[in-house]
């Protein structure tokens, strides 16, 4: 998948998307990078609980 290297909503739903596939290495990832990009979604940290 393609998609803005620095988009941390864009990395954000594509972590959701590995937690529904059950990939849950690649959506912690993923939710890392979220972080890494944007450390004030609320959003991400809850995903990152599960």
């Amino acid at each position: 998948m393609e998609m803005a290297p620095l988009n941390a909503e864009g990395h954000y739903r594509l972590a959701e998307a590995y937690y529904r596939l059950k990939r849950y290495a690649e959506a912690k990832n993923e939710a890392e990078k979220t972080v890494e990009l944007d450390p004030d979604h609320n959003q991400v940290y809850r995903l990152l609980r599960r």
